[in-house]
């Protein structure tokens, strides 16, 4: 990054502190709209193959979310038919989409799972021009529910990677169809990755960043209409239990430390288990240097949450 970027930066960050100490002034509400589109509004990717590219059969489908959202997605049918098999529903991270994931489907198809695979609202094929960055979206899941309980598929659970963690954990907590909820490399609150991503990527010195975050998490709630406090997961994942919880982190995660995982762990109900690896990137550091231990944890914590009915 020039120096002058990084400057202006700066400046913008300043603006906003000077812009929150007179609410309401023109200053502040240009800052808003320039933060709230940089937050709420990311890069759409093209999808990297199908489902089919995995030797998977699939159904493309689209649904719609309770307000009124069009989603895409795939459901991946386990071998030998859907019905009878427990459906993982898996949700992907910031700015990036389902196809992202099909690695993960095609193992757990592997091992007797249906897949349903949904492109959160402002990613992928899905409509909507926002994301509200982990909250608004479990609406997206409780479309994935409404579509598998018309099919007759009553055994769910949820797994998410980093934003898809946090919608993971708001869903489970929201949805009690929801079987069990695993989150991998996933936030406590917003303020936490929009903090990091403001000292990584604009070289904000850490004070500076902090209150950014916090600034943003606050923004984004006020720009669609909730609370922020009540909308983090860490105020939202005791209402887990007494379902089954697990996260997973690296403890060399720099977009979201792994004290988010520690603070999300602190708040939940039993049962619950935290795993974290000593090395490996955001995100997919875990699966990538850990995959024997990944897969062990994973399928152990799946064959428990669905118990006999598995």
């Amino acid at each position: 990054m020039s120096e002058a970027k990084r400057r202006g930066g700066l400046l913008l960050g300043g603006m906003a502190l000077a812009g929150a100490a007179v609410g309401g002034s023109v200053l502040l509400r240009q800052f808003d709209a320039w933060a709230l589109g940089l937050i709420t509004r990311p890069e759409r990717r093209a999808a990297v193959g199908t489902p089919r590219d995995h030797g998977l059969a699939y159904e493309e489908i689209r649904l719609r979310s309770a307000d009124a959202v069009d989603l895409f997605g795939w459901l991946i049918p386990a071998p030998g038919g859907a019905a009878g098999h427990p459906t993982l529903i898996l949700g992907h991270g910031f700015s990036d989409n389902s196809s992202s994931l099909l690695g993960f489907a095609a193992w757990l198809h592997g091992e007797g799972y249906n897949v349903l695979l949904l492109d959160f609202r402002g990613h992928g094929q899905s409509g909507g021009a926002w994301t509200t960055v982990g909250y608004l979206e479990h609406q997206d899941v409780g479309a994935g529910l409404a579509f598998l309980r018309e099919r007759g598929l009553g055994q769910v659970g949820v797994m998410g990677w980093s934003l898809g963690g946090a919608v993971a954990v708001v869903s489970g907590a929201l949805y009690p169809a929801l079987a069990g909820v695993i989150a991998d490399s996933t936030f406590a609150r917003l303020a936490s990755p929009l903090g990091r991503a403001a000292q990584m990527s604009l070289h904000h010195p850490a004070w500076l960043a902090t209150l950014e975050g916090l600034y943003g998490e606050r923004l984004v709630g006020r720009s669609f209409g909730f609370k922020p406090l009540d909308a983090r997961p860490v105020s939202l994942v005791g209402r887990i239990s007494p379902r089954p919880l697990l996260l997973i982190h690296s403890a060399e995660d720099q977009l979201i430390p792994v004290d988010n995982s520690r603070r999300l762990y602190a708040a939940a109900g039993e049962p619950k288990e935290l795993w974290i690896t000593p090395t490996g990137e955001h995100a997919l550091g875990p699966w990538q240097t850990e995959p024997a231990e990944y897969r062990r944890r994973v399928l152990g914590f799946w064959a428990r949450a669905f118990g006999a009915g598995r």
